[in-house]
């Protein structure tokens, strides 16, 4: 059933252009509308319940239904609703058209929609390269991973707190630190699956010397071994942009695909 849900989901992402709405993003302002500001501006208590509610809700409604067919049609829904972000896509697009018009200023402006840390010595590229697997991981391989290890109640806690943080995520706030112990097991399995699809023999000093490091930032850990695990410019010695996109989608690819595995196996249902 996990499988099914997940591949409807994918196939969705991929064939249906959604709109706002059609993001969870959006589902959580409705539940309690924002301050101020683009960016949500919550209190604690109302991050708590926009975290925690809809997964006891959902969770409870389920348990307590105990039907099949509900639980499948809700948890794909959900999943639907979970993966991507509104723009990621048009803001990647229009950044490569600045690029092939020339217009660094441009790239520089579609850039900063997507990513807040942009550091002055490296190039637009290399920027752009790990802001790409960081959102990738972010809004694809991290809901597929938690969907599968903690279920729709999980997915939902993901999300909420996904939803309370910006792109690059600190731990100093509460949103942020629950990221932080929720991604622990899922950045280390999209890793591995970085090692599997990309350069193994590049990738696996950094993904080893990072595995048992829970210090270590999700974002940092994820970033280290996905430049590792694809080809880099020999002239500039930066990531590539559409090799980081490559790379992850080969591995959302595999993460589908080892779900497959492990349905067949019967490990999970």
């Amino acid at each position: 059933m996990m499988l099914m849900s997940l591949l409807l989901a994918l196939l969705a992402d991929r064939y249906w252009p959604r709109h706002t709405s059609g993001y969870l993003a959006a589902w959580y302002a409705r539940l309690v509308p924002p301050k101020t500001g683009e960016q949500p501006d919550y209190s604690t208590g109302q991050q708590i319940l926009i975290m925690l509610l809809p997964a006891l809700l959902l969770g409870g409604m389920l348990w307590l239904a105990e039907s099949f067919l509900l639980t499948f049609v809700v948890q794909t829904l959900v999943l639907i609703l979970a993966l991507g972000k509104v723009d990621i896509k048009r803001h990647y697009r229009r950044y490569l058209e600045a690029g092939q018009r020339g217009d660094t200023e441009a790239q520089a402006v579609y850039l900063g929609m997507l990513t807040q840390r942009q550091p002055s010595a490296e190039t637009l590229d290399t920027c752009m390269a790990k802001c790409l697997l960081w959102l990738s991981y972010r809004y694809y391989s991290a809901p597929i991973i938690v969907f599968v290890l903690l279920g729709l109640p999980g997915l939902l806690l993901y999300c909420g707190a996904r939803y309370l943080s910006c792109n690059d995520a600190s731990e100093k706030t509460l949103p942020g630190l629950l990221l932080f112990w929720l991604d622990l097991i899922p950045v280390r399995i999209a890793t591995c699956g970085f090692l599997l699809v990309g350069h193994f023999a590049n990738a696996t000093s950094a993904w080893l010397k990072g595995l048992l490091n829970f210090r270590l930032s999700a974002q940092h850990y994820l970033i280290n071994v996905g430049q590792r695990a694809e080809e880099l410019d020999s002239r500039e010695n930066n990531l590539c942009t559409r090799g980081a996109l490559r790379l992850a989608r080969r591995n959302n690819i595999f993460l589908a695909v080892f779900t497959a595995v492990l349905t067949l196996s019967g490990i999970i249902l």
